[in-house]
């Protein structure tokens, strides 16, 4: 499922439209309807906004899993990606295996930063994986 997808099934669960959504979490009214034409998702502080008002994790917004609270594994790696660790920061990773150096460098790295840079770098590694393919 797409981001926009996943979004529009959410808004139609808890029955709320685009303005009503753009003017809770305070971003553009048009901004929703940019997502579905162009296919992009938003910025790492509203996917932290949309995550919360839905009380579901970034990695089910971004269509990486199908459980609303669920956990992306990547099973090259064996790294996982935690939805949502009962703190309300939706976003955590942990290193389960040993890959290689710099693998757990990366990890170590994102694990470092703040919520919103991390739901960015994670929006920024997809990106790079896309143009990899």
């Amino acid at each position: 499922m797409t981001f926009y997808e996943t979004l529009s099934k959410l808004m139609e669960e808890r029955k709320v439209t685009s303005k009503e959504l753009s003017e809770t979490l305070k971003f553009g009214k048009n901004q929703i309807k940019y997502w579905k034409d162009n296919g992009n998702i938003p910025n790492g502080d509203i996917l932290i906004a949309l995550s919360n008002y839905f009380g579901v994790s970034i990695d089910y917004l971004l269509g990486r899993t199908n459980e609303p609270n669920g956990i992306y594994q990547n099973s090259n790696s064996g790294n996982i990606v935690n939805g949502n660790n009962g703190n309300n920061s939706p976003l955590t990773i942990n290193s389960t295996s040993n890959t290689d150096k710099s693998t757990d460098e990366l990890f170590e790295l994102v694990q470092s930063l703040p919520l919103v840079k991390k739901a960015e770098a994670i929006i920024y590694l997809n990106e790079l994986k896309k143009e990899g393919k």
